[in-house]
């Protein structure tokens, strides 16, 4: 196994595994939930223009109870993403790609396995699509973070 296969392919001083690893934990697990966080409160502004009924989103009243939910639904997939992400620089030295599409179905099965305890027929879509959007978060945080690694270096 050799160590030289960094997340950063740039020609800088490497940080040794356990130290990238700390600091990309850091980082998919941050990136995930301000990402998240965008992405509801972009959902809920956008709820006002596909019907009537829903009220438009206000950031003086609606911002501080979005910014919650949005904090409640990404930070424990972020944990779990962030926690395989740092286990697999520590074991392979490098997270490809098609790690991180496993990562997030993977962290959605743990949390639906641990907390609903059963999965039914109507659960896999949800699944489906709560993955898509964690495989997006986790590669911006993971892009994010080798861009910084890359400037400081």
């Amino acid at each position: 196994m050799n160590s030289d296969h960094g997340l950063d392919r740039a020609e800088g001083p490497k940080l040794p595994n356990i130290q990238r690893a700390i600091y990309f934990f850091g980082v998919v697990f941050a990136g995930t939930v301000l990402i998240g966080i965008l992405a509801t409160a972009a959902f809920s502004a956008s709820g006002c223009l596909l019907t009537r009924v829903i009220r438009c989103f206000s950031i003086s009243r609606d911002a501080p109870y979005v910014a919650l939910i949005g904090f409640k639904m990404w930070s424990l997939p972020g944990l779990i993403a962030g926690v395989l992400v740092a286990a697999i620089i520590l074991f392979r030295g490098h997270v490809t790609w098609w790690n991180v599409l496993l990562i997030a179905p993977a962290s959605y099965l743990v949390l639906a396995l641990v907390f609903i305890g059963q999965i039914d027929q109507y659960i896999w879509s949800e699944l489906l699509l709560q993955s898509a959007v964690l495989f997006v978060l986790v590669q911006l945080s993971l892009f994010v973070g080798r861009m910084a690694h890359r400037a400081r270096a």
